[in-house]
């Protein structure tokens, strides 16, 4: 029974006496037909083995052959048994959306281990039936459940971090499920954050702040304490947060994913600010948040940095962009070893850098409406708590490589990757090119010119 259900949904059963295989999807008596048959085969459905795979499948198989040693056996209920995973019902590496009722979605991501992909809550929901059929009885209810996010967190001296952890535990819907990994760069002296309440765990590695190296260098060391969670939502260490912020995240991420399973979310936030050691918001929209190059900006001769800035869009939609904020960026928990974040940038360049990775990998970015995080930004107004920057000169000036030696350095590290340079596993993708995000965001950095529409906010999710 258990093989008929792995063969019904996509998956090939193998063992010493027999091969069996879904061809394009199971087909209920009453017509229902669940993935997608009209998409090329990715493995052939004849001899020992299969003839002819996707480009996708290798990677796809190496990456799940970990999870399939216990699933494997107890699947077919043969000790030689052997599972391999048709790239054809599962849209991850793809890199298109296929259709599948709850029941293929959910068994896919069991052996898969790709938990995001699967829409999860705490009800029962059902899936509607295919108007002709009884027999479409495997489109039933299935148990779904809330996911867990990983908090990446860079601080420099920020007597606002503690703020930032109790507030994003005691807003959150299921702070159970939070796992905070901290890069703090503080004195020895500072105090130390030992616990969280309600269930949240932190993991946080200590670098005195005469060691530090930069901003984009902390999140790298931060995002190296991701243990598997389903989401990953990176921060600065001085946020605010709406009640349930968690919940609007994942929600509005899962019905995005629906376009594309690589989705990442992310604005520069609206803005807070302390008043009497209170926290006031100062929104600035509860709509979309749109990144648009800021006026007046130009590539300069030298190098290719360039300055965005949140632009106001009164609408209840998501808007699609091409931007992300380093700030605020919430996605699928895969991002954390898909994306490794790059140290070699300091400060400037670091958001130019991974929207070209995220878009040519085949990621989309998007702004959403009310996005339910809030930002400290560091000037007179705000009543924050003073504190230092990393390229203050008073530390600088005892560090052997100083900030501005950083800042030239990953200066030429994004000229390097925007010319489609060898930089490993935090280079390019190969599902888009550099010139199509030219012709979709208006920067072309091969020709160092900004087209009007990168000055004025996209409106189209």
């Amino acid at each position: 029974m258990r093989a008929r259900r792995l063969r019904m949904h996509g998956w090939e059963a193998e063992s010493g006496r027999h091969r069996e295989r879904c061809q394009g999807g199971v087909e209920s008596r009453g017509g229902r037909r669940c993935g997608e048959p009209a998409m090329d085969r990715a493995v052939r459905s004849h001899g020992d083995r299969p003839r002819r795979r996707c480009k996708w499948f290798a990677v796809a198989y190496v990456r799940i052959q970990t999870a399939f040693t216990t699933a494997r056996a107890r699947s077919v209920g043969k000790s030689r048994a052997r599972i391999t995973f048709d790239v054809r019902f599962q849209s991850e590496w793809t890199g298109c959306e296929i259709p599948m009722c709850g029941v293929c979605r959910t068994l896919v991501a069991r052996l898969v281990t790709c938990r995001e992909l699967v829409p999860r809550c705490r009800r029962r929901r059902s899936v509607r039936r295919s108007p002709n059929a009884s027999a479409s009885r495997h489109l039933c209810r299935h148990e779904v459940r809330f996911m867990s996010i990983f908090v990446n967190i860079a601080s420099y001296c920020d007597p606002v971090l503690p703020f930032t952890l109790d507030r994003a535990i005691a807003m959150a819907a299921q702070p159970d499920q939070l796992h905070f990994g901290v890069a703090d760069q503080s004195p020895a002296t500072a105090p130390r954050v030992v616990q969280l309440a309600q269930g949240a765990r932190l993991s946080l590695v200590r670098v005195d702040p005469l060691d530090a190296r930069g901003p984009c260098w902390a999140r790298a060391l931060a995002n190296s304490l991701y243990n598997g969670e389903d989401w990953y939502l990176q921060l600065d260490s001085h946020m605010d947060f709406e009640h349930h912020w968690d919940r609007k995240l994942i929600e509005q991420t899962q019905a995005l994913q629906a376009r594309n399973p690589g989705v990442v979310v992310s604005s520069y936030p609206n803005s807070f600010a302390f008043e009497n050691g209170q926290p006031v918001r100062r929104g600035v929209t509860d709509k979309v948040l749109v990144h648009v190059v800021k006026p007046a900006e130009t590539f300069q001769l030298d190098h290719l940095v360039l300055h965005f800035e949140g632009h106001p869009v009164e609408q209840d939609t998501p808007v699609r962009g091409f931007h992300v904020g380093a700030g605020c960026l919430f996605a699928p928990g895969r991002f954390a070893y898909q994306f490794p974040y790059d140290p070699w940038y300091y400060f400037h360049g670091e958001e130019q850098a991974l929207s070209l990775r995220l878009y040519t990998h085949g990621w989309d970015i998007f702004h959403m409406p009310g996005l339910p995080i809030y930002h400290l930004y560091n000037n007179a107004e705000s009543g924050a708590p003073p504190r230092p920057m990393h390229w203050d000169s008073a530390l600088d000036a005892q560090r052997k490589v100083g900030w501005w030696d950083l800042e030239q350095r990953a200066r030429a590290r994004l000229a390097t990757l925007a010319a489609g340079g060898d930089l490993g596993v935090f280079g390019l993708g190969s599902v888009r090119t550099v010139a199509e995000y030219s012709a979709f965001s208006g920067i072309d950095y091969a020709a160092r010119t900004i087209a009007p529409e990168a000055y004025k906010p996209k409106t189209e999710g």
